[in-house]
């Protein structure tokens, strides 16, 4: 009862601040507040056979969103700049041109063995191939080749499918957005991954939200965009289970259970209920795994053989599959569910669990205040990946991945000017 009281708080506590400092209830920030609150609030209550939370792991969560709220809050209008947005528009253009000139031939690479392991092993033994990290670096010939494809082009083409969303609803910019589209389908073909699907649908939707200028037209286009991300999505899941599922099961374990894995999950860890061997703190590389990332790589080559930094270490303990076991005493065997809290938790303790939804908040605000104040389409690129990152943070945490850094950095590449310094 304690704990649905504090819950009902905190809520009411989110949308007095919300409205004070936004002057409206609906925003990108409420939207994955009310999402998290949501699935918090269907494990709380008990309503589900999944285990309720404990007070001490309640209370971590409790604390990280209410962290969130206070990260939203405290940004601030009084220091954006106002840009002309024609002029950067144009030089963003370009930069974009960039990063896709650079992800086409990678993409190209990746079908190349995408094709030859498919002439190969067939399709099933190519499922089974791609299934698992370890087995997909031996798709792309070793290590190096798979972090070019899972790293740098993943990380380019989020960055550009976000940013070419933006131009097609703002400018009506139609190439970038089909280009990009086509990249990403690619990509998503050749690894059969569900989430690039679930990227595109999930970013279309937040988007149709943040611009007013609708039409029928639009509107009509979006729809069908959004139909066919949802029917790939479907069937990409559909081939991974093995078609061992049915429609409605898939429904019933990719849009329902996969939700509420995450914040289960990382409450079994916060009452050491659920151990990952061999990760006892992750040094502060899970959280910011891109510092280790091109020291791995160059090692590895000089070596002649691959070496795994703690953060690579972890990140593949944590895809080892740990037992849930639900109030009606049956369990679940699963993988990959550790929501970025975890991160957090294992790099820095409470503190991190209390620190970082606050940073994020407070940037996910600053970027939704540069767009309503510049409509400038980077910014709107910006809001949207803020608005990915805290929708993934609920499964397996964007931030361990290093191509979530290049995505993030791909989009600040688009839109700051890097100008330079003559002494």
């Amino acid at each position: 009862m304690l704990s649905i009281v504090c819950w009902f708080t905190l809520i009411v506590i989110a949308f007095i601040l919300y409205i004070w400092r936004f002057k409206k209830v609906v925003t990108p920030m409420s939207f994955i507040f009310v999402l998290w609150m949501t699935l918090f609030l269907i494990i709380t209550s008990g309503v589900t056979a999944f285990p309720v939370l404990s007070f001490l792991s309640f209370s971590m969560i409790f604390l990280a969103l209410l962290s969130f709220v206070i990260g939203c809050v405290l940004a601030s209008r009084s220091d954006i700049s106002i840009s002309s947005g024609n002029i950067f528009t144009q030089k963003e253009k370009k930069k974009l041109t960039f990063l896709l000139v650079i992800s086409i031939p990678l993409i190209f690479y990746s079908v190349y063995f995408f094709i030859l392991k498919l002439l190969t092993v067939g399709l099933e033994g190519y499922l089974m191939e791609t299934k698992w990290g370890g087995e997909q670096v031996n798709i792309f010939s070793g290590g190096l080749g798979y972090s070019v494809v899972t790293v740098f082009l993943k990380g380019f083409i989020y960055a550009s499918f976000f940013y070419s969303l933006s131009l097609f609803y703002l400018l009506k910019e139609k190439m970038y957005l089909y280009v990009s589209t086509f990249l990403i389908l690619s990509y998503s073909i050749v690894l059969f991954s569900r989430v690039e699907m679930l990227v595109v649908f999930f970013s279309v939707f937040v988007a149709i939200f943040l611009v007013k200028k609708l039409t029928v037209e639009l509107v009509f286009k979006v729809s069908i965009f959004l139909i066919i991300s949802l029917i790939f999505l479907i069937l990409f899941s559909y081939v991974r289970s093995g078609n061992t599922l049915t429609m409605g099961e898939v429904f019933l374990k990719y849009l329902i259970d996969y939700h509420l894995y995450g914040i289960t999950i990382f409450g079994l860890v916060i009452d050491d209920k659920v151990v990952v061997d061999g990760i006892g703190t992750g040094y502060g590389l899970l959280t910011f795994p891109i510092i280790s990332f091109f020291p791995e790589h160059i090692i590895s080559l000089l070596q002649g053989e691959r070496f795994l930094s703690p953060a690579t270490e972890a990140r593949g303990l944590m895809q080892k599959e740990v037992l849930i076991t639900f109030t009606d005493g049956t369990y679940i065997k699963t993988n990959a569910f550790f929501t970025s809290l975890y991160l957090f938790y294992k790099d820095f303790g409470v503190t991190g669990v209390v620190v970082f939804p606050l940073l994020y908040g407070y940037f996910f605000s600053k970027s939704y205040l540069c767009w309503l104040v510049n409509r400038n389409p980077i910014d709107l690129a910006l809001v949207i990946f803020w608005s990915y990152t805290g929708y993934t943070a609920l499964f397996f945490p964007p931030q361990i991945a290093e191509f979530y850094w290049f995505c993030f950095l791909s989009l600040l590449f688009i839109k700051y000017r890097f100008k330079q310094v003559v002494n």
